[in-house]
């Protein structure tokens, strides 16, 4: 089973990131992982040069902006820091462009779990739904916790659902979710078919499920499984909430799905639905 020893998690100044440092601390503490809080600030003066007259008092107001910025970080940070003693804080410097997410891949390498909220469009840079999760989840090379920007969540893996199909994202994802569940109540497994197949092709996904179910139960873990056709006119992604919220999941396990021949950043249309929609905590891999 692999093993979190490091968790990577990040820290903003919105409203939404004391909720998501509550859980990664919730997780450190549980998998005696450390943690690392990454604040990436925002530049402090103008990046590029532009053509034209510059106002000669906006680089104040952008160095200004980041002390602000930065000390309400500090502050959600400072309460973590009461859960969980030795967490690390660490300031970096945001890219040429501002940008939060090519900093958070590259540190995010070197955790084994990277924990980033949905979406923040409160803050200095708006990501827009998923945007910052879908690079870091593209681009990292390791699992992401997705923090929904509503609700507060304690804890997860103890009722996970796991979206499955039959792809290398979806195999990674399971692996990587292996160590949130060594303690779950019961593991939840959902493949979702198309709305119209034949019987055969229904009892071969049943099969393999089946086998699957024995795989994760071979980790010690209860098991249960189902597989249900599409629904025309419903997407699978509302599909999967609908069934995550029917069994109580805590947690969903999915695989990322990109479209990486067209453009590194273009996701699936299941994933970036999920992404947009989701109600609760996901655990994703690509």
């Amino acid at each position: 089973m692999p093993m979190i020893s490091t968790i990577l998690v990040h820290v903003d100044e919105t409203r939404h990131c004391p909720a998501r440092l509550a859980l990664a601390g919730t997780l450190a503490r549980r998998l005696e992982a450390d943690l690392v809080g990454v604040f990436v600030a925002p530049p402090a003066t103008m990046p590029l040069a532009l053509p034209g007259e510059v106002d000669p008092g906006w680089n104040d107001r952008l160095s200004r902006h980041r002390r602000t910025i930065q000390r309400q970080a500090e502050e959600h940070f400072a309460a973590l820091k009461q859960q969980v003693p030795d967490a690390v804080w660490r300031v970096e410097e945001a890219d040429g462009l501002g940008r939060p997410g090519p900093v958070l891949v590259a540190q995010g390498r070197r955790a084994d779990l990277i924990v980033v909220g949905q979406t923040e469009t409160d803050g200095a840079l708006p990501q827009g739904p998923g945007l910052l999760a879908q690079e870091v989840m593209m681009s990292a090379g390791r699992p992401v916790l997705i923090v929904p920007q509503a609700g507060r969540f304690t804890d997860v893996g103890r009722r996970p659902l796991i979206a499955w199909t039959e792809s290398r994202e979806a195999s990674r994802a399971l692996y990587d979710a292996l160590p949130l569940l060594r303690d779950a109540e019961k593991v939840h497994l959902l493949e979702i078919g198309p709305a119209r197949a034949a019987e055969e092709e229904i009892a071969r996904h049943r099969d393999g499920l089946a086998t699957l179910r024995r795989y994760i139960e071979a980790h010690g873990l209860a098991t249960a499984s189902e597989y249900l056709p599409g629904v025309p006119g419903i997407g699978d992604a509302s599909l999967i909430l609908s069934r995550a919220a029917d069994v109580g999941a805590d947690m969903l396990v999915m695989g990322g799905y990109g479209h990486s021949r067209l453009q590194e950043m273009v996701l699936g249309g299941v994933t970036r639905s999920i992404l947009s929609s989701m109600t609760l905590p996901v655990l994703i891999s690509h």
